[in-house]
């Protein structure tokens, strides 16, 4: 078995897309204190596009059949095989 420091140093010498310093450490939220890509951490921490004085969050502004949560892939293809059937579908998404 390897101990923690001896994984790490093969980690820098052996593996192809290791960069050093290349994990930043979540500030806000339930991971707060985790270090992760910095790209996932600048999502985490963004300012959120929602402008609380113009949406409010607590009314119900739409009705829907289907609603689907991510509009990745999978769910685009379910999203658009479910209106091919005339339901009425929303995708909520980052």
């Amino acid at each position: 078995m390897l101990s923690l420091a001896e994984r790490g140093e093969r980690l820098r010498k052996y593996h192809p897309d290791f960069k050093e310093g290349a994990r930043r450490e979540i500030r806000v939220g339930p991971s707060k204190g985790y270090s992760i890509s910095p790209e996932i951490v600048d999502l985490l921490e963004a300012r959120s596009r929602v402008n609380p004085d113009v949406i409010d969050l607590n009314k119900i502004a739409y009705e829907t059949d289907i609603l689907v949560i991510g509009g990745g892939g999978a769910g685009t293809s379910a999203a658009l095989m479910a209106q091919e059937q005339g339901a009425r579908v929303l995708i909520a998404t980052k």
